[in-house]
């Protein structure tokens, strides 16, 4: 049997791994051949590898605390041109760009936006600062500020912001994209290595300083339809005890 192949994803605090086997070496996870994957089924995978994406960014760019907005507009300045969506949130970044460097932060971001069957939004993630700086220079409506909190590890905020644009983002009205970042972003880091090893161990052993969030995944790739691992660690903070 091939080797497996091992994907790493270090984000934050968080360390995601992942273990399969290549489709072309031949590998099943059961006897019979592997039916094509619907279109259907693909864009389903392809959704949770968006929020899986957009997750990692997440934990590797923001903190607790750090703000979530919600930019809403007044009834009658609502674009009728959905188009002009984009230009009112470059407008506004540009003013939050200025107000960071004033306060001698740089401005990170993620943005998204929904209208179709509600009235258009957006949702916004920022570094943590006095949303009341921010309020004035948002003219079009009201600015809703909430904060990034530790339960979860941001994991309910990504499906949450991919669902927002489920509806909206194939249009290309506003960006196309089913989010939205600034390009002084931090990517998460990313190994995959073809291991010489032909098995893994089920119960996977836990590094030093860590300690597995939920439950290890061992079942068949949705797509390739072989063996399949994935687990999540969570690296222990431990608050140096003073002398």
């Amino acid at each position: 049997m091939a080797g497996y192949i091992k994907a790493t994803y270090r984000a934050g605090p968080v360390t995601v791994v992942e273990r399969y086997y290549s489709p072309r070496y031949g590998v099943r996870a059961g006897r019979g051949q592997r039916e094509k994957p619907t279109p259907e089924r693909v864009a389903e995978v392809n959704e949770r590898r968006s929020e899986f994406k957009l997750w990692l960014t997440l934990l590797e760019n923001f903190r607790p605390g750090d703000l979530h907005l919600v930019l809403t507009y007044r009834k009658e300045n609502r674009p009728a041109d959905k188009s002009l969506l984009k230009k009112d949130m470059q407008a506004f970044l540009r003013k939050c760009r200025a107000v960071y460097k004033k306060q001698g932060r740089e401005l990170r971001y993620i943005w998204v936006c929904e209208y179709e069957s509600t009235a258009p939004h957006f949702h916004l993630i920022l570094p943590r600062i006095d949303p009341g700086l921010l309020q004035d220079i948002w003219p079009h409506g009201n600015i809703r500020p909430g904060y990034l909190y530790a339960e979860g590890n941001f994991k309910p905020l990504a499906a949450y912001l991919i669902k927002e644009t489920r509806r909206t983002f194939r249009q290309k009205l506003v960006s196309g994209r089913r989010w939205n970042p600034s390009k002084n972003l931090r990517k998460p880091r990313i190994t995959i290595e073809e291991t010489g090893r032909s098995r893994w161990r089920k119960d996977p052993k836990v590094p030093k300083g860590y300690m597995m969030l939920g439950e290890v995944q061992n079942g068949v790739h949705e797509l390739f339809g072989t063996p399949y691992q994935y687990y999540e660690l969570l690296q222990i903070v431990t608050e140096r005890r003073k002398e």
